[in-house]
């Protein structure tokens, strides 16, 4: 029987809130998906893929990785300063990104080997001041336990995606309606989230101070000189996958796998993003409180993978029969891949509400290094599929069996530093 007595009723409450917002969010896209690969091709759905691979390079470092450090302060003072630092640096990314746009739009397309996509890459500054400046609001309200506005937010982003996705396929828009749609939902989720912020929240503001800011920048410095390093390398891997079988294989591989990825990830934004927001306030109070998270820790991991093995074991074995039946006859081979990736997400589901721990705990250098392990087994195993045996499948298991070793390194990792969490602070 699978231990969950770290929950308790605070804990449980947040829990619950988080969790139905996301499930709402998660529930919606899947109820549309089956008409919405009806409505648009694989080759479409790889244009979205390669616009949001290059958006994500830039909105990974929209605000310097500063809004992780919202939640650590003792004091609002200090992380309204912190949200105040955060836009300031999310407004200069996004310039910068215009700018880096505007030069290099058409060397790009030559990379992606996709010029479909070049019109919309001047889109991308859009996409990284309204993804950061969610990120920065959510995190502001993680803080003070608002989580019912941070569950509005996503059920919102996803509601009005899925609602314009399906209005545009019906009008025969092709991927420009899928791009349109996805920045509808992110401007959607924006408005809406700050909608639930409360005025004594609003009041908060008179407390930013330049040469508080100036303070705080300096003493979070390592978020942006390490954690932001290390969250780009991550979204880099991620980006430079789409990218590898852009560059070997087709468009329809691409959206295939875009897809797949999609749907297969979607417990761990449906669970594991509402069990690691808590977990993160969790942790981060009982740490400052002195107190050990090892039981907090374990207890977590060992409920996830109760949850996970099964559900995805089933996908390993009839992943392409199941695709088929949901998605259409034209997604049997998306099936396949859900298969051989299987394995892989499966571990990161385990263990991504936890990935949280090097942050809180000060080891964001070490977990960093280990990252970058991470990352290049993964890259280099799709290179091998692409240029080496000429087949995307092949590629994939080899990446799913790497990331089990991998992954069980990190465990062991993330146990040893949990069971030493008291003596951290």
């Amino acid at each position: 029987m699978v231990n969950f007595r770290f929950i308790n009723n605070e804990t449980a409450r947040n829990f619950l809130t988080l969790f139905t917002g996301s499930a709402l969010a998660q529930l919606i896209p899947f109820a549309f998906e089956p008409i919405l690969t009806r409505l648009f091709t694989p080759s479409q759905f790889a244009v979205l893929a390669l616009y949001i691979s290059v958006a994500n390079l830039f909105v990974i470092v929209a605000t310097g990785r500063y809004e992780l450090a919202i939640m650590l302060p003792k004091t609002n003072r200090q992380s309204i300063n912190i949200v105040a630092l955060s836009f300031i640096i999310c407004c200069g990314v996004t310039l910068i990104s215009l700018l880096l746009i505007s030069i290099f739009n058409s060397d790009i397309c030559v990379l992606l080997n996709n010029q479909a996509v070049g019109p919309f890459l001047f889109l991308v500054p859009l996409s990284v001041l309204l993804t950061g400046s969610y990120q920065i609001v959510n995190y502001w309200m993680t803080r003070q336990k608002q989580f019912t506005g941070v569950s509005a937010g996503r059920v919102a982003q996803t509601t009005t995606n899925a609602l314009l996705n399906l209005g545009t396929g019906l009008l025969k828009t092709g991927h420009a309606g899928l791009v349109w749609s996805y920045l509808g939902g992110l401007s959607i989720s924006f408005a809406t989230i700050i909608g639930f912020v409360k005025k004594a929240d609003f009041r908060q503001l008179r407390l930013i101070n330049r040469k508080e800011i100036k303070k705080l920048a300096k003493h979070y410095s390592d978020f942006p000189k390490i954690n932001s390093l290390h969250a780009f390398t991550d979204i880099l891997q991620q980006s430079l996958l789409i990218f590898l079988l852009s560059y070997f294989f087709s468009d329809t591989i691409v959206g295939s796998y875009s897809r797949t990825f999609r749907l297969l990830a979607a417990p761990s934004s449906l669970i594991g993003t509402a069990i690691g927001q808590v977990f993160f306030q969790q942790a981060s109070s009982r740490i400052a409180r002195g107190e050990s998270i090892r039981t907090l820790t374990l207890n977590l991991m060992r409920g996830l993978a109760f949850i996970a093995i099964p559900g995805f074991g089933i996908v390993v074995f009839f992943g392409g029969p199941l695709f088929s039946f949901l998605l259409g006859e034209a997604w049997y081979t998306a099936g396949l891949y859900a298969g051989a990736i299987a394995p892989w997400l499966c571990v990161n589901f385990i263990t991504s509400p936890v990935s949280t721990l090097p942050l809180i705990i000060g080891r964001q250098k070490t977990a960093f290094l280990i990252s970058l392990i991470g990352n290049s087994l993964i890259l280099i195993s799709v290179f091998y599929g692409g240029y080496i045996a000429h087949d995307v499948v092949t590629g994939f298991y080899i990446l799913s069996g790497a990331m089990l070793v991998y992954y069980a390194f990190l465990i062991r990792w993330f146990v040893k530093l949990a069971s030493s969490s008291s003596q951290q602070r």
